[in-house]
């Protein structure tokens, strides 16, 4: 749900031509994650959460972001149609050989590893993005400030629920199997970890040579 609220902020400053690292090929890998993500949630409720926080909110969340995703990302998408596709076909394939069995339709465990796998990607693109990032405007700062802390976040939450909830012998899988999952969140975890450590670190640098470039 912290997402979507991230998304959508996204979504309202894409036409105004500032930089986000949500945009372009970052968001086109996390449209193909919520894509999948959508499909999953309407072949099985296996994978919708359950508890306090669970049910059919975060599942509509979980929904809305793909429409949202795809509007950031359609750029991007028809500037590398050939290179998408060949990321769908890769992540197909590692999906096919590398997937947990929580619920009984087949497609939906294929899908929900796919999932993750294009979030990892997205994760990294969102880091690259980063680094190439260039802003000094105080709003968009602010709303910098809060994406990275809002993705690192949620992303902490997803690796706490994929270390604690499960045991690796208590769920079945093909080929690494639920370590697959937990990779994949740790490896987002990381990527946005770093993200927002740099984004941390340029403020401090800019806010230390103001001072010098207004005594000069």
């Amino acid at each position: 749900m912290l997402r979507l609220i991230v998304v959508l902020s996204a979504v309202l400053r894409s036409g105004s031509g500032t930089a986000s690292p949500l945009l372009d090929e970052c968001a086109v890998m996390w449209f193909g994650g919520a894509a999948a993500r959508s499909a999953v949630l309407m072949h099985s409720k296996a994978y919708w959460l359950e508890g306090p926080v669970g049910g059919l909110i975060p599942t509509i969340s979980e929904v809305l972001l793909a429409p949202l995703l795809f509007a950031l990302g359609k750029r991007a998408l028809r500037r590398s149609t050939l290179t998408m596709s060949l990321v769908v076909v890769l992540v197909g394939f590692f999906a096919q050989r590398n997937n947990i069995h929580l619920a009984e339709e087949h497609e939906a465990n294929l899908l929900f590893t796919a999932a993750h796998c294009f979030e990892l990607l997205s994760a990294v693109l969102y880091l690259g993005r980063t680094l190439l990032s260039d802003s000094d405007s105080p709003d968009l700062q602010f709303s910098l400030t809060f994406t990275h802390l809002v993705m690192v976040v949620q992303q902490s939450l997803a690796v706490y629920f994929w270390l604690q909830a499960f045991e690796p012998d208590t769920v079945s899988g093909t080929g690494l199997g639920i370590a697959a999952i937990q990779l994949s969140c740790l490896g987002q975890l990381c990527a946005y970890l770093a993200a927002a450590s740099l984004h941390v670190a340029t403020w401090f640098a800019d806010e230390a040579y103001q001072p010098i470039h207004a005594h000069l």
